[in-house]
């Protein structure tokens, strides 16, 4: 047949809909509270690109144990804890200072939230560099096939 068909379902495949599905929800919890300011929501938003990405690479993100204990971590545990400590704080409190050396609690979830882009963009990176590798393998074919060359008459 000229497609091969693919009955069984991976292990990798099942965790990823898992994860996603942990994700979407929390998206939904976070898009659905008042509690959290535009710039929270974007990185948060931001942050489920890079792991949507992630997820949909499931076969290669679970060779690697230490990436899928990151993604599943952050999904399931620094997220939600991060949002739902500040989420649990008025929020003329999360907006103020409380010394000049000290952050505030919005201040210090933004940076969490860096924190967290930071580690997803590493394991992002090395969950498609076998794509961006193969991407160039293949120009280079391309260039070596189809550029004329000196010798050719």
């Amino acid at each position: 047949p000229p497609e091969r068909i693919r009955l069984a379902v991976s292990h990798a495949e099942v965790e990823a809909g898992l994860l996603r599905t942990d994700l979407e929800a929390l998206l939904r919890k976070v898009r659905g509270s008042s509690r959290f300011p535009e710039d929270v929501q974007d990185r948060v938003g931001a942050l489920s690109e890079v792991l949507g990405g992630v997820l949909g690479r499931a076969e290669t993100l679970t060779t690697s144990p230490d990436h899928l204990h990151v993604v599943s971590q952050t999904i399931r545990d620094y997220l939600p804890s991060s949002l739902e400590a500040y989420a649990n704080l008025p929020r003329s409190y999360a907006l103020t200072r409380r010394s000049e050396r000290e952050r505030s609690a919005h201040e210090e979830l933004l940076a969490q939230l860096d924190l967290l882009a930071a580690k997803l963009g590493e394991v992002a990176q090395a969950v498609h560099s076998g794509d961006d590798q193969a991407l160039r393998d293949h120009g280079r074919f391309l260039r070596d096939r189809f550029t004329p060359s000196d010798l050719d008459l």
